[in-house]
């Protein structure tokens, strides 16, 4: 799945701690850093309980914001907290916008495939 520039995005996390699932890490007890591409330094991301669900087994969904998906390139986030192990470091392409198809261009399509499909099959060399 692709990540849009100015589209919010979900990334799911796994934590544990001496290898068991940890399964009550509330929201306030991450730490969540930024770098947009081009950016030197990391940003530190306040969470709200929105942006932070508890899938169950150790698994965890962190929300992005459109506003901070806003520059298109590499994005690199890490989380850090007490309660489980594991240092988590990622990044993901955050991609321009594509081109809405509109329902103009499909009818155009449509009608150039079946003007396609009705002419005739040309006689090649059979003989």
């Amino acid at each position: 799945m692709a990540t849009y520039q100015g589209r919010a995005w979900e990334t799911v996390l796994y934590l544990e701690l001496l290898g068991v699932p940890v399964a009550a890490v509330a929201y306030d007890a991450i730490t969540v850093e930024y770098r947009k591409s081009g950016e030197t330094a990391f940003t530190t991301r306040t969470l709200t309980t929105g942006d932070w669900v508890n899938l169950g087994d150790g698994y965890y969904v962190l929300k992005w914001p459109a506003a901070v998906l806003d520059l298109q390139g590499k994005f690199l986030y890490k989380a850090t907290g007490v309660g489980f192990d594991n240092f988590l470091y990622d990044e993901f392409d955050v991609d321009p916008v594509p081109y809405p198809l509109t329902v103009g261009w499909l009818r155009r399509a449509a009608a150039t495939l079946r003007a396609i499909e009705a002419q005739p099959l040309s006689d090649q060399g059979a003989g």
